[in-house]
């Protein structure tokens, strides 16, 4: 056992003394801190940046340590975040010290690798910095720091300690709300260089790919996606990030990382897809999924996957069952306009060779999204057609086409003339407005709304995968007369199924889940089904929408000449 004065620790001893005994200096501009004094505090911070090794594999120093940095954690994280901002004035608006890039660089490095080190070095001393309030703030100030390849350190032995320390607070509870609360109640220029912290990461670390080992910029850019995840917690950060397209961000780095040709090893490689599959999984997180996917689709998220996973070997089974999650994710959710309007910026190599594992996959995938992109664009020139009431005459005339109006109190339905929204507001309509219009408002706050456009665009699209396979469907409902409703699933095999269900027992089950103001329009839908099947088809069209909920389209065709059959009615519920 060391003893406390033995003159082997006792330098370290005395070092930790003085940041534990020695206040903190005031940060006056007026009146600039002691030269001397700075100089010696620097000297200590050097001492302590060499001292961790020594105190991991002495177990008798380390015990020491301990017992002198606990009562001085919060002193320590003091010193380190006053010293952070005399070297690093783009952080505080208040210039001490002009220094060399070199210099703020070195502070930056040893202030966080100190604390870092500390953190790291036994449990109890990691409670004792989570539990520090200037702990919180310290980091807070390391993350919103300057921002340049420079200052990330992918190639430090243990990783970066700056995103260490910042999956250290993010991971612990107390000190993740203390972090929110020390963010969102700082001033503005801070919020704002804090945000930018988050987002310009991702977009450095892409830049020093070419300079640094392919796996160590992977595993950084993967951390950051865990830091991400976690800061969108808070609802003011989470608004922020979106705001910024954070996600756009993210993807933009992959695809640019993605060009560099040593990631094509099989560890690399599988990596990467790891990474990807995990900013998918990012979209999910909240309830602004189509929102998410739009982003990260306009970061050319679907050209780096499939760069990717074209570079896949014919052998490597865990890559690709990855690559097969990843296609059907993206297939999910590329039945959505305002992803399709992204995708439709995106040129895809015609010649691209795909693991023949995956060929089959990717193969429906590009022609779903060839096809849904057509209707996307002929909406996109001509408007959408949709026509909620009943009984409207454009739905007899398949030649017909017209630009809807939406109604103005709720925008929910649609309508073709004025005189079919005053036939549709006497049946139906009259009753629905007030119920429309208020989960519309609060809807449309938390970016979960389903727009007339999109239903617009489901609409035709069901309208031409039932035509496409008309012949499948028919065989599949069989000669039998009695009602039956076609389901198509996008949740699960991107709509490529076709069951059917007995009409009886599918309208029981689903009257029950139809909010209360919407079942005479849900009831007339399904009632003109039941007097002729043959002639008016029911597709019941479910598609994924966010983490807690589906969307339920049920759409009433119509036949018209040439064997075709026309959407000519539709119901939206939330499921």
């Amino acid at each position: 056992m060391v003893k406390q004065d033995h003159p082997t620790f006792r330098p370290i001893g005395n070092v930790i003394k003085f940041f534990h005994e020695t206040p903190v200096p005031a940060m006056d501009p007026s009146h600039p801190p002691d030269g001397e004094l700075l100089q010696r505090a620097m000297g200590c911070t050097i001492a302590l940046f060499h001292a961790i090794d020594k105190l991991k594999k002495r177990p008798s120093w380390r015990e020491l340590a301990v017992a002198k940095i606990i009562p001085a954690v919060e002193q320590l994280c003091l010193w380190m975040g006053f010293l952070l901002r005399v070297d690093l004035d783009d952080v505080s608006e208040t210039k001490f010290i002009n220094h060399q890039t070199r210099r703020a660089k070195d502070a930056y490095l040893k202030n966080s690798a100190v604390i870092r080190g500390f953190v790291d070095l036994d449990g109890r001393l990691q409670e004792a910095f989570i539990s520090a309030p200037a702990f919180v703030e310290f980091v807070a100030r390391l993350w919103a720091g300057q921002n340049n390849e420079h200052f990330l350190f992918l190639n430090e032995e243990h990783g970066c300690p700056i995103m260490y320390l910042m999956l250290t607070v993010l991971g612990n509870d107390d000190c993740r709300t203390s972090l929110f609360h020390h963010v969102t109640a700082s001033p503005p220029w801070f919020y704002t260089r804090f945000i930018d912290g988050t987002l310009e990461r991702s977009r450095l670390a892409s830049d020093s790919f070419i300079k640094i080992n392919p796996i160590k910029t992977l595993i950084y850019i993967a951390e950051l996606q865990d830091a991400t995840e976690l800061l969108i917690l808070d609802p003011g950060l989470r608004r922020r990030l979106h705001k910024e397209e954070y996600l756009t961000n993210f993807a933009e780095a992959l695809m640019f990382t993605s060009m560099e040709k040593r990631i094509w090893d099989r560890t690399s490689l599988r990596k990467f897809l790891q990474l990807l599959l995990a900013l998918a999984g990012h979209c999910e997180r909240d309830s602004r999924t189509i929102f998410n996917w739009r982003d990260l689709v306009y970061g050319s998220f679907f050209v780096t996957t499939v760069r990717v996973l074209a570079a896949i070997p014919p052998k490597d089974n865990q890559s690709i069952k990855i690559g097969d999650q990843l296609l059907k994710l993206i297939g999910q959710y590329c039945v959505f306009p305002s992803v399709l309007s992204k995708i439709g910026y995106i040129e895809i190599p015609k010649d691209l060779v795909m693991n023949s594992a995956l060929a089959s996959d990717w193969s429906t995938l590009s022609r779903a999204t060839e096809k849904g992109l057509e209707i996307y664009k002929d909406q996109y020139q001509n408007g959408i057609s949709l026509c909620d009431n009943l009984t409207c005459s454009h739905s007899v005339d398949s030649s017909s086409s017209f630009k809807s109006k939406a109604c103005s109190g709720c925008s929910s339905v649609a309508y073709c003339s004025r005189q079919c929204q005053k036939e549709d507001w006497a049946k139906r309509h009259r009753l629905e407005c007030q119920y429309s219009r208020i989960e519309h408002a609060l809807r449309r706050l938390d970016e979960t709304l389903y727009r007339l456009p999109s239903r617009g665009f489901h609409v035709a699209l069901i309208e031409s995968i039932f035509n496409e396979n008309k012949l499948e469907i028919e065989k599949l409902r069989g000669q039998d007369p009695k009602p039956n409703v076609t389901v198509i699933d996008f949740t699960r095999d991107g709509g490529r199924n076709f069951p059917t269900e007995d009409l009886e027992i599918w309208y029981s089950e689903a009257i029950g889940l139809t909010p209360q103001y919407l079942e005479p329009r849900f009831s007339s839908l399904v009632q003109e089904h039941r007097t002729d099947p043959q002639a008016f088809p029911l597709v019941n069209a479910v598609f994924p929408f966010g983490t807690k909920e589906m969307l339920v389209l049920t759409v009433k065709l119509r036949a018209v000449e040439g064997s075709k059959f026309k959407g000519v009615y539709s119901v939206m519920r939330y499921l």
